[in-house]
């Protein structure tokens, strides 16, 4: 006999899917608890991402039946389980999806018309439009509860999306058990702080965090220049303004070069991609502002060498010189599954991913290794400075290990010095 908890989902589930069928499908008669059997994108994007929204824990949804149990757990009564990070549609293929790291194929088949009608249901007709110009364009839209963050393409001719789920809500530092340390960088007055990582390793979630903690707790204007914006905020104890490259503004130099003028206490960058942005950042640091942005690297010292990659021979001394001074730290991350991936008894839940850091805070010690290029040090710095936040990537690993999160294979696979651990555990072979 189905609870009141399960009856009013299900009423959420079909009440949700009437008001969008009507949207969409207004010239067909639509019951509110009759789903339409039709070829057309509300049946399989729009369908596909509408039960993604509807579930009792962010970002899983349960494809057949289900239930809630006295715990107020969800338990499926089937085997389809997912807790989506990306979704992968392509002209003439099945939908694929991103489940905890890895690509599963789903039951949904599009088609071109599927992919323009979804552009004109989600209100980005014009980024479908531009295409022919462009051959390649990033959006970014909300449904439901989540936004999400996507990028139009070619593949031999046909076209594909990749759209990257935004959690609707900013969850906090406490909530993403980020380190600790994250709130003190946040208090800087001044300097650079780099969020890095390969992509789909959580930055743009950390970044938003750490912003939402400045929104909570202090009293600042924020400028955050995005392409394209992914979190919405609202102005709590701060004021948020987001900027969107090719909405707001030309491109991210620009924006940089007028956020100066807009009496800005922190500037956020949504990603360093060019030299010039570097150096409008780093001026910006070096004139009383807080400047957090994102790098694709993972590590301090790969990141330091990053950035260094961006000047020529002549240039490098000054850039060292100026990154040793402005700099304030470095918060390096990536997502490792978690333990054998097996789904959990209790709750039927596949098991997710966990965050692993690398975190480097900039004193005068490391301050004169970056200026004088000797970056192979900076290992042991953060080591020497563990009490006051500091961890390398592997001592992290090793920590998610010893504590039975995270298996020694995934300690190998995402270690940043193998050897050393290998030693260290007395492994020759795995």
């Amino acid at each position: 006999m189905e609870t009141i908890s399960t009856k009013l989902l299900r009423l959420r589930y079909y009440l949700v899917k009437f008001v969008y069928n009507i949207l969409s499908l207004i010239h067909q008669n639509i019951q509110a608890n009759i789903f339409v059997e039709s070829g057309d994108v509300v049946n399989k994007i729009a369908d596909f991402l509408l039960k993604f929204e509807l579930s009792v824990s962010e970002g899983e949804i349960f494809i057949d039946n289900y239930s809630v149990n006295r715990y107020g757990v969800r338990e499926s009564t089937s085997s389809s389980v997912y807790d989506f990070s990306d979704i992968h549609i392509k002209e003439n293929e099945f939908i694929y999806c991103r489940i905890h790291g890895e690509i599963e194929k789903t039951e949904y088949f599009v088609d071109k018309e599927d992919i323009k009608n979804f552009f004109d249901t989600i209100g980005r007709k014009s980024v479908f439009d531009s295409i022919d110009k462009v051959n390649e364009t990033d959006f970014a839209f909300e449904l439901g509860k989540y936004r999400y963050r996507g990028n139009l393409f070619l593949s031999c001719g046909r076209f594909c999306v990749v759209l990257r789920k935004i959690q609707g809500r900013i969850k906090s530092i406490d909530e993403l058990k980020l380190p600790p340390i994250l709130k003190k960088m946040c208090k800087f007055k001044s300097g650079l702080v780099l969020i890095t990582g390969p992509t789909g390793s959580g930055k743009s979630t950390t970044l938003a965090a750490m912003v939402e903690q400045i929104n909570l707790t202090l009293k600042k204007h924020v400028i955050m220049i995005e392409d394209p914006i992914e979190f919405v905020f609202s102005n709590k104890k701060s004021i948020i303004s987001q900027r969107e490259i090719g909405e707001d503004s030309s491109c991210f130099s620009q924006a940089l070069i007028s956020s100066l003028r807009q009496d800005p206490d922190v500037i956020v960058i949504g990603e360093i991609r060019d030299r010039e942005s570097l150096n409008i950042a780093m001026r910006a640091a070096e004139t009383g502002h807080l400047c957090i942005c994102t790098l694709h690297t993972l590590g301090a010292i790969a990141t330091i060498e990053r950035i260094m990659d961006l000047y020529d021979s002549r240039e490098k001394e000054i850039a060292r010189t100026q990154l040793s001074l402005v700099l304030k730290g470095i918060v390096s991350q990536q997502l490792i599954k978690i333990g054998d991936g097996k789904k959990n008894l209790r709750s039927g839940l596949k098991l997710g991913r966990i965050g692993a850091f690398e975190i480097m805070l900039n004193y005068k010690s490391s301050s004169n290794m970056i200026r004088e290029g000797r970056l192979s040090q900076l290992t042991n710095y953060i080591l020497t400075n563990s009490s006051k936040g500091m961890t390398t990537m592997d001592n992290y690993l090793i920590k998610l290990y010893e504590e039975k999160k995270i298996s020694m294979e995934s300690v190998l696979s995402n270690c940043i010095d193998d050897k050393l651990i290998k030693n260290r555990y007395n492994i020759h072979q795995l």
